[in-house]
């Protein structure tokens, strides 16, 4: 399963990647199916300006740890249309070498059908 799902906010009303991914565990769980991260990658970009050493303790705290390979979570969904390259890139070896999930580049262009 890939996102989106309905963002979903801590108590004082802010996104949060761990509350997302809580949401999307709950639903991975039900349904014994895994699920993709995409729109919440990039929501956590524009939280941290885009900033991969803001991203990281982010994406360490849900997926490193005693969190490596506990989630649902089977890829990220990478779009360098939204990321940018640079970053994109930053994030596939993260994925990879950290947390033992497969990057996946999107379409890097986005439109109504792509």
């Amino acid at each position: 399963i890939e996102e989106p799902l309905e963002k979903q906010q801590t108590d004082d009303g802010k996104w949060s990647l761990g509350v997302q991914v809580a949401a999307l565990e709950v639903f991975a769980n039900g349904g014994g199916l895994s699920y993709a991260l995409d729109e919440s990658l990039a929501d956590l970009a524009l939280v941290h300006d885009y900033n991969f050493d803001r991203i990281v303790p982010d994406l360490s705290k849900v997926f490193g740890g005693e969190s490596l390979g506990q989630t649902g979570c089977v890829a990220f969904v990478l779009k360098p249309a939204l990321l940018g390259l640079e970053l994109s890139m930053q994030l596939a070896k993260l994925a990879q070498q950290e947390f033992q999930i497969a990057p996946v580049f999107s379409s890097s262009f986005d439109s109504g059908i792509g």
